[in-house]
Parts: C-alpha cells; structure tokens; sequence
C-alpha cells in the first residue's frame, strides 16, 4: 500500500509524468479497442448491401465488392422482398422518411432481379469470403504502421506536442477504420466509437500541422490553439442528439459529418501548402516537402488502382491499394522525430516528378478511352469519330501545354530557385578556393551575400583567439563604424531567438539575420545582414542560399584563419628572434668585455649602462609577447579597481618625460575628472605605449599634447594624446591594431618596435570596456584617442 502512495505522490509531484501516465492509459484503451474490432471482424462476413428508396420503390443502391451480397449474386437495382427475417415493407416503413437503409441494420437480405430470380444471403452460418479477410489485414497492416510511427515518436520525443498529437492521430485513425469493420460486422458501441475518431481525426491533424513548425512554438502553449476542436465537438454532440435514430445515422446528418470531415482534412493541406510557402526556416520547409512527398507516394498508387476496372481489380489482392496509405504516418514521423532531416530534392529528382506528372496524364487519358469504349455501342458513326477527334485533342493537350505547364510550376515551385541559388553556391565555393588571403575572403562572402539578395549591407565579425570579435569586411549600411559599433553591443547580448534563422528584427529594426559561421563546434564568426533594400519578406528559398552561403563560408574563413594563424606564428617567431637577438649580442659583447678587460672606470660605466639598457628592452620585449600570448590564448586577467585617472596619466607622462629630452610636453586635462573603474596597471600600459609611439615617431622638438576630458552625455572619459610627428596613410590605418604590423618608409627606419605595443593597447583597451582608435594624416601627425567608461 505505501509503494503505491509512493507512486501516486511521485507521479502527481512530476506534472509531466502524469500526463504522460495519463495518456499511455488513454492510449491503451483505444489501441485495445482498435484491436479488438479487427480481430472481431476478421472472422465475421457482413451483408453489405445500401438500399434506398426512389421512384420504383425500395432498390438496391450499392453492393460491397467483399460482402457476402455480392457473393450471393445481388446487384445495384435488386427489389428487395424480405429484411432481417422480415417482409421487406414492413421493416422498410420506418425507413421512408430517411430513404435509406444502410448495410449495418442488415443481417439478412432476399432480393428478386429484372427476371424474377430471388436472392438471399445471410450472415449466420456463413463464413467471410477471402478478399473480405484480406482487406482487414490490409487495413489492420496499415493502422499498425501508423500505431508503431505514432509510439515510437512519442518515446523519442515525450514533451513534444507535435509528437503527441501524431500518436494520437495514429490512434484515432485506426480507431475509426477498425469501428467502420466492425459497424457494418453489427459489433456493438463500433458505430459509435467510429464517427467520433472520425471526427476528431482531421482536426487532430490540423492541430498537428499548425504547431509542428519552429516558427509557431509559441503557438504550442496557446489555449485558443484547442478551438480547433470545436467543429469535433459539435459533430460528435448533435450525432448523438439528433443525427443518429433508428439504428444508424439520418442521411441529413451524414453529409454534415463528412462536410466536417471534408472541411478539417482540407484546412489541414492549407495549412501544409501555407507552412511550405511562408517558411522562414529550412527545417520547416523539408518537414513540409517530406509530408507532402509521402502522401502523394500514398495517395496516388491509391488513388490508380482504385479507378481500375473491377476486371483488374479482381486480380490485384483485396485491400492492396491500402497499405500504401502507410507512407503518410512514416513521413510524419520522419519530419517530427529527426534533428537533421535530408534535402528530399537529392532523393526525389526532377525526372522522378516529370515522369509523375506523364504517368497522371496517361491514366487520365486511359480513364477517358475506357469510358468512351464502354459506351461506343450505344454511338453513331458520326459521334465516334467526333469522340474521336476530341480524344486526340485531349491527348495533345495533356502531353503539350497542359504538362509543360505543370513542370514549370514544379520548377518554380520546388526546383527553378534552389538550382539558381546553387549555382550561385557553387560560383562562389570556386571563387573562394582561388583566394587565400582572409580579408579578400572576407570581402567576397559578404559582398556576393549583399548583391545576390539585393540587401542594404553586411558586416562580418571574425572570432579572435582572445574571444573578441573583429570586424574583417562591412558594406553597404553597416560600413559606417558608429554601426558596427551597434552590431558589436548586439552580439554581447545576442540570444537563440535572435539568431538564425530566427530574425534579429526585434532587437534592430535596420537588422535581419545574425548568422553564427561554424565549422564542426568552433565558431568562426557571424555574418550581419541588413533588411532587403526593396523591404520584402525573406522567403524560404533565400533561407536556404543564406544557409548554403554560410556553410561554405565557414569553411574558406577557417582555412584562411588557419593560415592566417600559421603565418602570424612564423611572424611571431621572427620578430622575436630578430628583436631579441640584437640586445642579446649587445649584452653579451659588453658582458664578454668586462670579463677579459679592464676599462676604465667612465668606459665601464658606459658599458654597463649599455648592458643594462639592452636588458631592459629583452625585458618589455618578452613582456609584449607574454602579453600577446595570453591574449590570443583569452587568459587575459582584468583587475579592476576604483583608480583616479588623473594620477595615472601624471605618472605615465613623468615616465615619457624622462625618455626624452628632446620634445615638448603640453597637458591639457579637465579637473575635477571622476574616478573610473580599470586595471590602473594596463590603464598606464595603454597609454605610456601611446606616449612612446608619439616620442619615437614625433620630430625633436615637436609638440606631444596629453589630453583628457569627460563627455557626460556619452558616460565616458576620452583620453588623447597628440604628436606632429610623420603621420599614418589609409593603407596602415586599418592594420596598425593588429600584431606585429609596422609602418614600412623610410622615416621609420632605425625607429625600434616590435609592432605589438597598439595590438596589446586595443585589445586590453576592449577587454575594459573601452575603446581606442585614431586621427591621422600623413606628415601632420596623428591623435590616438582612448575612451574610458565612467
């Protein structure tokens, strides 16, 4: 007893173990009566013969092939005399305000033909004939598949709606194929179980397609979502109120369930063809196309071999054209159920679809002569040679215009843009292999993503090794550096529901997509796109060029990254020893001198001065490039602190100061500056190496002013520093923050650097929440600006 409240109180604790307890239990019971309907009615014959009644009286309207009538020799237009062991008129006459009597009221039938012939059949005693049999295998085949789709998507994905709702249409539909047996077998309660699975089944199936994309997730726990159900509801109500007397259902009321079952299937495809059309993700769009693949792979074998004549169809098993019914549930189940699901284009050709499309044409065709040679008896010359004629216009028509324009709707529908954009995909692969420099890269992917959509820009950021991003090519809008500073804030707050193929509209209206550039695990960087310049929808097929594009560019950027690495390292290697080596051979020649001579003591003096100078510079030098090492490694440590700027910059400018001799210092900063927070050490780093620059590079006697003022309405301190010194061209403005780079004229020679000084600067700059960048033109010198959080 108390392992049993253990259970109840685990079950009731865990919401989500309960339903899905709760449904497992649901579940079971419709499968046990699914199954039990079968079983009962593949042992049973049934009568199945429809009268009705009309100007001759009560007739025979219809005869089940399978049905022991048909066996029996009973055909359409058969006077029935005698029902169920009574005389036909007397059980007939509470029947003549209905005018029908359908085949599970009817256990025995005697009817006379044209000839006076009497006919009888009787369910008792007889056994069900072998096509009979064979059909509810078939269907029995057909709901296991759907039964085994719906549980083993349930089990792979239990919190998935989609998955429920898939499993519970398999249910409902074999539910309401098995009460249909079992209804005109005379099983008790089948009927009814059977027209309220059938009216749920199509609504289900609405509900299913209307939260099964990504797009809609937040449609899945919307409540207004289960009004769907409300056309169910009310069927399924008025049936058992006034749709249902006499033992089977008023003929008024069956147009109105199937009117709704009609109506909840054909919402169901709009819902299909609209999910297709108006996808924005790729996902969605194959989940689509795979859905409507399998139905038409099951709907069209069923569909032929159900118009054949019945000569053929006596030779084809009973119940064949069924099984292949079971290629819906498996597609549903494919598109719910698989992460990555495959590009149908690969499997379903283009060929596959145009011989499709000849084979409908040839069976319409077919359909048209077999009913014009059914009746050529009855036909004059004259109208068979005009049938004849029309025929052939048929023929010209559906295997001419009529075709050619069914395949230009399935090439511009399914085909005609996924083959232009790869092409586009292919060009630009071919293209990119050709190039190895990373920003040449860079330039051609955005650029071909910009002009081949018609967008306002693009900007791509690439994934430093210290984790920052970078930009490595922008144009259109968001070349504008004050946007890509825009860009930058965005990426720091970025989140899955902005990031492709998700829009990022919601958080910039000028942005579109922000598409994260992966190869394996490792993110490369992230391509920013811009809103169309004509301010349309992005559809799905540009979805899936943006997804192309980006698959190809991850791997061209990471090659080029790669070698761009390799290079950098080999760059790495030789700055270092060549910087390294000329202190160390000065070092150790003064070294060596002072072991094997003795100098006088003003010689001594000079060289050890030397010595310890060149120390110094083996010093800072392996500094930066410990420094340069543990930001590309992203082990840089930040240690902020409350620091009073103006005491920074007074100890960093004493240091200038004393290299020199030979400049003029100007200061020029604001009093009253607020603490901020930072690393005081590399605060000092950041601009003591901005202030050896300018010494270096500044003529003597040239002018180097240190400046710093507070913009309030921007939260921020700017601090710059300002030499008439040689100058920066364009051409190194853009690489002057990256390692190693030194500006190569002749002015600069003889100037010692190891070009790592701006790239440390920039990137402990950016690592405190600052920023720091320059004014400069050639030969009127340069103002480096840093700005500071306050």
């Amino acid at each position: 007893m108390n392992r049993a409240n253990n259970i109840l109180y685990k079950l009731v604790k865990d919401r989500g173990r309960l339903r899905i307890a709760v449904f497992s239990l649901f579940a079971g019971c419709i499968l046990a009566a699914s199954v039990g309907f079968f079983v009962l009615s593949v042992g049973k014959p049934y009568v199945g013969a429809v009268l009705s009644l009309n100007d001759h009286g009560w007739t025979v309207q219809s005869v089940d092939p399978n049905g022991l009538a048909r066996q029996a020799g009973i055909n359409e237009g058969d006077t029935p005399t005698e029902i169920n062991g009574q005389p036909a008129a007397v059980f007939l006459e509470k029947y003549e305000k209905a005018g029908v009597v359908f085949e599970i009221l009817i256990k025995e039938l005697t009817v006379t033909n044209d000839d006076g012939q009497l006919k009888s059949v009787a369910r008792e005693n007889s056994s069900p004939s072998a096509r009979s049999v064979a059909e509810v295998i078939a269907w029995f085949i057909t709901c296991l598949t759907f039964w085994i789709t719906g549980f083993y998507v349930f089990l792979k994905r239990p919190r998935n709606l989609a998955a429920l709702l898939l499993c519970l249409g398999g249910l409902f539909f074999g539910l309401a194929l098995s009460g249909n047996m079992a209804a005109e077998r005379l099983v008790p309660v089948a009927f009814q179980l059977q027209v309220a699975a059938a009216a749920i089944g199509p609504w289900l199936l609405l509900h299913f397609f209307l939260i099964l994309p990504e797009e809609r997730a937040w449609l899945r726990n919307n409540p207004l979502v289960y009004l769907v159900y409300l056309p169910a509801v009310i069927t399924i109500v008025l049936f058992f109120l006034i749709g249902y007397a006499d033992g089977q259902p008023l003929p008024g009321f069956r147009i109105f369930r199937l009117l709704s079952y009609g109506a909840g299937f054909l919402l169901a495809a709009g819902a299909v063809a609209f999910n297709y059309v108006r996808a924005r993700s790729p996902r969605t769009r194959q989940q689509m196309k795979i859905v409507l693949v399998s139905c038409l792979a099951a709907l069209v074998p069923f569909l032929l071999l159900s118009i054949l004549p019945a000569t053929v169809q006596n030779i084809i098993p009973s119940g064949f054209n069924v099984l292949f019914i079971a290629f819906i549930p498996l597609g549903m189940g494919y598109a719910v159920v698989t992460q990555k699901l495959m590009d149908i284009d690969i499997v379903i050709r283009r060929g596959v679809i145009y011989g499709l499309i000849t084979i409908i044409m040839a069976a319409i065709l077919s359909a048209a002569i077999f009913f014009t040679r059914a009746f050529h008896e009855t036909l004059g010359l004259v109208v068979e040679v005009i049938i004849a004629l029309a025929l052939g216009g048929i023929a010209a028509a559906l295997f001419g215009p009529i075709k050619r324009g069914i395949e230009i709707l399935v090439d511009k529908f399914f085909y005609k843009d996924r083959y232009d954009y790869r092409q586009i995909i292919q060009s630009l692969s071919t293209s990119l292999n050709l190039l190895k420099d990373f920003t040449d890269i860079s330039r051609l992917i955005v650029g071909t993503t910009v002009q081949t959509l018609n967008l306002a820009g693009g900007c791509l950021f690439f994934k430093a090794q210290s984790g920052s991003y970078q930009v490595s090519a922008a144009q259109g809008i968001f070349a504008d550096t004050e946007k890509q500073k825009q860009l930058l804030t965005l990426l720091s707050q970025r989140s899955r529901k902005t990031e492709f193929p998700n829009s990022a509209s919601t958080v910039c209206s000028n942005l579109a997509f922000l598409i994260t550039i992966t190869v394996g695990d490792k993110e490369v960087g992230i391509l920013c796109l811009s809103q169309k310049i004509s301010r349309q929808d992005f559809s799905s097929d540009d979805v899936y060029l943006l997804q192309g594009l980006t698959s190809v560019a991850a791997t061209s950027l990471h090659s080029a990254m790669l070698l761009r690495d390799v290079s950098m390292r080999d760059t790495f290697i030789s700055v270092a020893s060549h910087e390294l080596r000329t202190p160390l051979t000065s070092i150790l020649g003064y070294a060596d001198l002072l072991l094997h001579r003795n100098p006088p003591p003003v010689t001594r003096k000079r060289w050890l001065k030397n010595i310890l100078n060149n120390s110094q510079r083996v010093n800072a030098m392996v500094d930066d490039l410990l420094n340069v090492s543990r930001i590309q490694s992203g082990k840089v440590s930040i240690k902020l602190e409350r620091v009073r700027l103006s005491d920074v910059l007074d100890e960093t400018l004493s240091l200038a100061k004393e290299s020199t001799n030979k400049h003029e210092f100007v200061v020029d900063i604001e009093s009253n500056l607020p603490d901020v927070f930072m690393d005081r050490d590399k605060l000092s780093h950041v601009v003591g190496n901005i202030l050896s620059n300018a010494v270096k590079y500044s003529p003597n006697g040239g002018r180097i002013t240190l400046s710093a003022h507070n913009e309030q309405e921007r939260r921020r301190i700017v601090v710059s520093v300002a030499d008439e010194g040689i100058g920066i061209g364009p051409a190194d403005k853009d690489l002057l923050f990256t390692t190693f780079h030194r500006i190569q004229r002749p002015e600069t020679q003889g100037i010692r650097g190891s070009g790592m000084g701006l790239y440390i600067a920039k990137e402990w700059t950016e690592a405190m929440g600052g920023e720091i960048w320059l004014e400069s033109e050639l030969n009127k010198g340069s103002i480096f600006f840093v700005a500071i959080p306050a």
